[in-house]
This record gives C-alpha cells, structure tokens and sequence, in this order.
C-alpha cells in the first residue's frame, strides 16, 4: 500500500507542509488567494493512462481501464483545478490533447507532449507514443504546440484561433 495513496506514486509531487508549500488542509484557501495573480494552462492527453496499461488486455477491457484511469487521475482532478482557479478570479485555458496515430496504443498517452515541446528526433524517436508518426509530422506538429505555449507563457492569453485537429482550449 502506498503510504499517500495514489499521490505516493507520484515521485516529484509536492511536499505540503514544506517551504514553498503551505499545510494540506491550507492548500486549497492558499490556492484561492494566488488566483487573481496566475494565469493558468493546464490540461491533459486524451489516453493519459494508455502508458500504464498493459497492451496485452482485450481491447475492450483497456479501452475501458485507460478511460476510466485518465478520467480519475487527470481530466477530473485538472477540471476541478480550472473550476476552483476561475472561481477565485483566476484566468486560463484547460486543454486537451489527442495528438497521435490512430492505431497506436499509446496514442494520446502520458508524456506525449514532450516530443512535441522538447523538439530532438534522438531522444524522442523511440518513444512509444511517436511510433507510427513521421518526423516531419512530430516537428509540424510540435511547431503549433510551442507557439501556442510560448504565447501563452509571453502574455497569459492564447491567439483566438487556438487548437484544431488535435489540440482543444476552453478558457477558464
């Protein structure tokens, strides 16, 4: 059993409690109060959990685990996160990404932003998330997402014609 639940699983997760973060239980008013003064994106990948599910199970059945893990572990917690963010006068963007081939199992997956952000075909082209996928394609590809984020990251708003085929904003 892990000793924090699901969140021990987590190796880099943060230490509440410890310099900068406050107590748990003050967390959520300390998030509220830092609202006004962050602009936020966060988001996940469609298949999150596809990279911790065996490709071995009957279809159906990953299908179903994959879904049912990502909406638990990424897409609820990250909707909550965007909801209590805008609540407290907090601006931002959710996202969601559903970039890959369709069939690869991996598509979609944890991690499957990083070939498209940190472009560098030696250390991603053997990652299962980009098999089946040109390079050509991951660089094109990986252009939009860095001009997006670095739009982001400059002024805190994305341009109006944000997203498409496989990258999605909702502003908070």
């Amino acid at each position: 059993m892990l000793r924090f639940g699901l969140r021990g699983a987590m190796p880099f997760g943060v230490q509440h409690g410890r310099a900068p973060m406050p107590p748990e239980r003050a967390a959520a008013p300390a998030w509220r109060r830092a609202a006004e003064n962050i602009d936020v994106m966060i988001g996940s990948t469609r298949l999150e959990a596809s990279l911790f599910v065996p490709t071995s199970m009957a279809t159906p059945i990953r299908r179903a685990l994959v879904a049912g893990l990502t909406g638990r572990l990424y897409e609820r917690p990250a909707r909550a996160f965007a909801r209590r963010h805008a609540g407290a006068g907090g601006r931002g963007y959710r996202y969601l990404l559903s970039w890959g081939p369709q069939a690869n199992p991996f598509r979609a997956a944890h991690t499957t932003d990083l070939p498209l952000l940190f472009s560098n075909r030696r250390a991603w082209e053997a990652m299962p998330t980009v098999t089946g996928v040109s390079w050509s394609d991951v660089e094109r590809d990986g252009r939009e997402v860095r001009r997006l984020w670095a739009a982001f990251a400059r002024t805190g708003r994305l341009p109006e014609s944000s997203g498409g085929r496989f990258l999605r904003f909702e502003a908070m």
